[in-house]
């Protein structure tokens, strides 16, 4: 298994282990976050579907409760949503 692959596991541990945790345990943007992580190794390994699936996924908590992700997330996720904008060979 590569690295990213690993990388990829462990983050899939991680968000099954959020979403089982109370909300109060947790920071506010921890979920954002992990699936934002999801979807630069989906980008990285040209999985750009599964990418704009995840990123979707994080929008959607950020579009929620803005003000719980920090600016420095915000202008990440924009970026990998503009790279996934692009056209990608198929």
């Amino acid at each position: 298994m590569g690295d990213l692959e690993k990388a990829r596991a462990h983050l899939e541990s991680a968000l099954t282990e959020a979403q089982s945790t109370s909300k109060a345990q947790l920071p506010s943007e921890y979920p954002a976050s992990i699936r934002y992580k999801l979807a630069l190794l989906a980008y990285k390994q040209n999985r750009f579907g599964d990418a704009k699936a995840q990123l979707e996924l994080t929008s959607a908590v950020a579009t929620e409760n803005p003000e719980l992700i920090r600016p420095e997330l915000m202008k990440s996720i924009v970026k990998l949503r503009s790279l996934l904008d692009r056209p990608h060979p198929t």
